[in-house]
This record gives structure tokens, C-alpha cells and sequence, in this order.
């Protein structure tokens, strides 16, 4: 009994005798309000409730002040945070009842994810796989952080980067962060498959070449850039036409026989030619553009190519200009007129240069122009014109004048010949008409050359 007093006594004597400040330091110490670390790293895209980062005891949870130095690169909403800009933040938290504080640092990184190069090509007769892992770059993330994708699943399949392919074919892979997108391609060209397809294309729809004629077939192949030291050429008669290695066909002797193209993976097509003698003689004409055999200067006009004994085409013969100041002509039989004069343009045939047609035309100025002066008479008290035309034309005998008016001074129509003068071999010809006055007075007339109609107005000066 005595001993409960004295303990009753000692309790009593603490609890009564302890100052005001001492029972604060007893309360604060039972407060606890920290984070767990003094530095967090994120990455762009991270969300984090910093709760869990937090210690706390003895504190309501209500009464908690959130602040953050940098809130530009945090979605904030209270502690619940996503990064979404590179940079640094401190966070600093605050109990409202007891004004405790409790800061951290936040640092937001850049997750990045690229290839060194935009194409890589495989071949697989070096290897069947490509581990694309080597031509990618990482930063603050790891290899097994990225998904693979292929967007052409009948060209390649990949699987953690290393790709297979399928046949030859260009085709894109993707590779990404998982959760975070932000995908990157790289373009990948497989070959060693051998060609997919063979196709024999001519210029020439008829096939036909001539005897001693080397032509050039184009292939078109799928796909486009296979390579072509994998395809073997042969002819199914040598004796008509022969080919070699490039692809380039001879005739030999007329008849028919096939050009055939293989590739080393069995793929192959073929295509009947025919070969046919060379031209007997040639035929070299002007084309419509010439204006009754000649040449404007400035104009184009093409030349009329034919041959008796078969088709030609003017990728058949050379042509040539024997005065190219005068005219020139190109390898399609286009000539175009430079400067007055004669020329000459011949064609000769590329197999036989015995075999060959000239032709010869003038080269003329197409241009009208039209010189004009005016002499006045007053003997019958009006003024009598006689209004001179010459024209300095190659083409005068295309050229006509119509519509020819006289005008005075308000636009009044004094005169109005209704005929038409056809200029002919003649490069003159005289208006005569009278005036009431001098002043002011033009015509009106029109110089019209087959289609082309040109207006011209003049004023007359005695």
C-alpha cells in the first residue's frame, strides 16, 4: 500500500511540475512530416503520387499545403504529378496545423528513342536475320522497355528487333517505349530473294527488227531493284536474232523466234520477235507545218518519213542538215527555221547507209509588214488621198487585206471598201478617197494569213 502511494505521489509531482515548453517538444517530437529521399528522378510521361513518397505521422492528411517551385514541367493535381517537360522542381509540403515542412527535388529526364540511319538494306545471302537493336539509340530507357512492330507483315515479321524477311521488298518497322508511344520507323530493302516477276517491254508494239539491227528491250522486273547480274538471256533460234548478257538483241536473218529472260529462282518470260530485211529505199516529204513549201523562221515542222518495203520509224535512219544556220533537224525529224535561205535535210538508214532520201526547202520571213504613205490633192475643194500599201512579206501571196475604212476625227466612217485585195505576186496596192478634212483622219483595216486575222489602225500624215 505504501508503496502505490509513493508512485501515485511521483507521477503526480511529474505531470503537475512540467513547464509549458516542455509539453510542446513533447508534441512536436510525436509529429513526423518527411519524404523519403531528398532527390527523385521521373521521366517524361511518369505519373507519381508523392504520398508514397512521404512520411507521416500524426498529422492530418487534410491539412497538408502542397507548393512546387517550377509547375511547368508537372501536370499537378495536389500530389498526384505527371511529367510533361524536361527540367527541375522542388516540392515542398506543409502541415497547416503545426507549419511543418518537408521538400524534394524533383528531376524530369527525356525518355528518347531513334535509329542512326533512315534505310538499312539486307541481303540475305549474307545472313537471313537483321538485328535492328544495332541501329538503335537509347536514352534512359533499356532495350527491354521497347516494342517492335512490322507494317507490312508480308514482307518481314521482328521479334525484339530482329527482323526476317520474307522476300525481296522494302518495307518500314517501327520500335517504341512501351506505355509511353512515340514511335520511330527505319526503312528496310531485303534482296537475295531473287525477282518476283519478269516483264519484256518493247517501244515498238509490231517486235520487228531488221536484219544487222542491234535493239535494247527494257525490262521491267518486281522488284525494281533486283539485281540484274541474276538473269541469264537466250534466244530460241540464233540463227534469226542473238542476244547477249545486257539484254541487247541482233537481228541476224528474217524470221521469227523467241527472246527469253530467266532469273536464278526459276521466274522467267518471253516474247516473239520478228525479224524482217532491211529498207530498200526511202522516202523523205514535208509535213503539214510547211507553209507551201517553205519554212517560217521560228517554226517548227516535221518531216514525213516512208519506206516501200516496210514499216520505218524515224529512230531508223540519221538525219542530218547540210546548212544548220539555216535550219537544223533532230533525231525525230523536227526541223526548225533560223534565217532566210535553202537547205537541204537527208535521212539515211542506220543499217545501210546507201539507203537514204533528201529533201530541199526555203527557209522565209513569215512576218507582214506593211509600209504606207499618204498624198493629199485639193483641186476639187476636197482633199483627194491616195493611200499607198507595200507589203515587205516572203508570204505575199497568203495575204490579204479586208475591211479597209476611212475615219474622220468623231470615228465617222467616211469611207468603206467592202473588197478584199489579195496581194498575189504584187506587194502594192492604192486606196483612193475623198475627205471633207484632213485632220485627224486614220483607217482601219484588217491583214488576215489563213486563219490568223490581225486589226490595224493608222492615222494619216500628209
Amino acid at each position: 500500500m505504501n508503496i502505490r502511494i509513493t508512485l501515485l505521489m511521483i507521477f503526480s509531482f511529474l505531470l503537475f511540475n512540467c513547464s509549458s515548453d516542455d509539453k510542446k517538444e513533447i508534441i512536436e517530437k510525436s509529429v513526423v512530416l518527411e519524404f523519403k529521399d531528398k532527390q527523385k528522378q521521373i521521366f517524361y510521361g511518369d505519373r507519381v503520387n508523392l504520398m508514397s513518397e512521404l512520411t507521416v505521422e500524426n498529422i492530418d492528411l487534410g491539412n497538408l499545403l502542397w507548393h512546387y517551385s517550377n509547375s511547368d514541367i508537372l501536370y499537378i493535381n495536389q500530389h498526384n504529378i505527371q511529367a510533361i517537360y524536361q527540367g527541375e522542381t522542388t516540392v515542398t509540403v506543409t502541415d497547416k496545423t503545426t507549419g511543418k515542412k518537408a521538400s524534394l527535388k524533383i528531376v524530369v529526364s527525356m525518355v528518347s528513342i531513334s535509329f542512326k540511319q533512315e534505310q538499312v538494306v539486307m541481303n540475305v545471302k549474307d545472313s537471313e536475320t537483321l538485328d535492328l537493336k544495332e541501329y538503335l539509340v537509347l536514352e534512359n530507357t533499356t532495350f527491354d522497355n521497347v516494342q517492335w512492330i512490322s507494317y507490312d507483315s508480308s514482307a518481314a515479321y521482328v521479334s525484339n528487333g530482329v527482323v526476317t524477311a520474307l522476300k525481296d521488298s522494302e518495307f518500314y518497322i517501327g520500335a517504341s517505349i512501351k506505355d509511353r508511344g512515340g514511335a520511330v520507323t527505319i526503312s528496310v530493302k531485303s534482296k537475295g530473294f531473287g525477282v518476283n516477276s519478269i516483264y519484256i517491254y518493247s517501244k515498238d508494239p509490231s517486235d520487228q527488227i531488221k536484219v544487222n539491227q542491234t535493239y535494247q528491250y527494257i525490262l521491267q522486273l518486281e522488284p525494281y531493284d533486283t539485281d540484274r547480274k541474276d538473269l541469264t538471256f537466250s534466244s530460241s533460234n540464233p540463227n534469226v536474232f542473238q542476244v547477249n548478257q545486257n539484254g541487247e538483241v541482233r537481228g541476224i536473218s528474217e524470221g521469227m523466234a523467241t527472246l527469253t529472260v530467266k532469273s536464278i529462282n526459276g521466274v522467267s518470260s518471253s516474247r516473239d520477235i520478228q525479224v524482217v530485211s532491211g529498207f530498200k529505199s526511202i522516202e523523205l516529204s514535208l509535213g503539214q507545218s510547211f507553209i507551201k513549201g517553205r519554212l517560217p523562221i521560228g517554226q517548227d515542222a516535221e518531216l514525213i518519213l516512208r519506206s516501200s518495203s516496210s514499216s520505218i520509224k524515224t529512230s531508223d535512219v540519221d538525219f542530218i542538215s547540210d546548212n544548220p544556220s539555216i535550219a537544223t533537224v533532230d533525231q525525230n525529224g523536227i526541223v526548225k527555221g533560223l534565217k532566210r535561205g535553202k537547205v537541204t535535210i537527208t535521212a539515211t538508214t542506220k543499217d545501210n547507209p546507201l539507203v537514204k532520201s533528201s529533201i530541199s526547202f526555203i527557209v522565209l520571213n513569215l512576218s507582214a509588214y506593211v509600209n504606207t504613205s499618204s498624198y493629199l490633192s485639193t483641186s476639187t475643194g476636197k482633199a483627194l488621198v491616195s493611200y499607198n500599201m507595200q507589203l515587205s512579206d516572203d508570204f505575199r501571196d497568203l495575204i490579204k487585206i479586208t475591211d479597209f475604212k476611212v475615219h474622220n476625227t468623231k470615228g465617222v466612217i467616211q469611207n468603206d471598201f467592202q473588197d478584199v485585195f489579195l496581194f498575189n505576186s504584187q506587194n502594192k496596192h492604192t486606196y483612193h478617197f475623198e475627205v471633207d478634212t484632213v485632220k485627224d483622219i486614220y483607217v482601219t483595216y484588217k491583214i488576215q494569213r489563213d486563219e490568223h486575222i490581225e486589226e490595224r489602225k493608222e492615222y494619216l500624215n500628209f
